[in-house]
């Protein structure tokens, strides 16, 4: 007996590629706060533009940027970073930086429809507005949170699905790479919110070709520059190097300020 499948049965695999590597270049401009921190001491290296790379392979988000390494591991819920400039790396859980992010913070009152605490009211609407970005077309998002707001040009460039995957296994915990993750790290202190930013970042799965934040006249401008695939590798922590506090320590994101 001759077993016949319909032609509409029949599905061809979708073989995804090791990983979806891109760089990017970010740059400040200080507006009107320009010349006053332009006559500070450092100021024209911490303001000159920087390139950082990224990857991402379903399971790592992967981010070099100078002599630093950044490994964040879905499956473990953890951030490694590795400094071979000091010959150091640190180890840190996503519960650990979720958990200092709920500390009361002194300063300026919350922004207007926040609480303290909180990271404020969150929305990602699409404009319908196109972009050609070094060679690839990217749809504009505008991200509200709080009393910030940014646009980012999304692309489905080959791969991107792999992004996906790596959010999905995080299962909202934490966002972080690309030109958003500054603003991302604005954690919400209850199960309802993060189910909530998860479902809004799940609009945005693809890769940032360019990133607009304003932030009181400050605006930083993250731009890819490259976007390709290639295997990511795995992470491997040199021997010699010696083990400290993670860098994230003590970042709380932009959450609102307590009184």
């Amino acid at each position: 007996m001759r077993l016949i499948i319909p032609v509409a049965m029949l599905t061809i695999a979708h073989t995804l590629p090791g990983a979806i590597w891109w760089e990017e270049e970010s740059k400040t401009d200080l507006g009107k706060f320009g010349g006053m921190m332009a006559k500070m001491p450092g100021a024209a290296k911490s303001l000159a533009p920087k390139r950082q790379t990224h990857s991402c392979d379903g399971s790592f988000m992967y981010t070099k940027d100078g002599q630093v390494e950044r490994w964040t591991d879905a499956a473990k819920a953890t951030v490694t970073t590795i400094d071979h400039g000091n010959r150091t790396y640190s180890v840190m859980s996503l519960d650990q930086l979720r958990s200092q992010s709920k500390k009361p913070k002194t300063g300026p009152p919350v922004m207007p429809g926040e609480r303290p605490g909180m990271a404020g009211t969150m929305s990602i609407t699409e404009t319908g507005k196109t972009e050609s970005i070094a060679g690839h077309t990217c749809s504009e998002f505008l991200v509200t949170i709080g009393g910030i707001k940014a646009t980012s040009c999304i692309t489905k460039a080959p791969g991107w699905e792999l992004i996906r995957q790596y959010r999905e296994k995080l299962g909202g915990k934490f966002f972080a790479g690309g030109g958003l993750s500054a603003m991302a790290t604005a954690m919400p202190e209850d199960a309802a919110q993060m189910r909530q930013l998860a479902e809004q970042f799940k609009k945005m799965d693809g890769v940032p070709m360019a990133t607009r934040t304003d932030m009181a006249g400050i605006a930083a401008n993250v731009t890819a520059t490259k976007v390709w695939t290639a295997p990511l590798g795995g992470m491997s922590i040199p021997a010699g190097y010696t083990e400290t506090a993670s860098p994230l320590e003590g970042l709380r994101g932009l959450r609102g300020r307590q009184k």
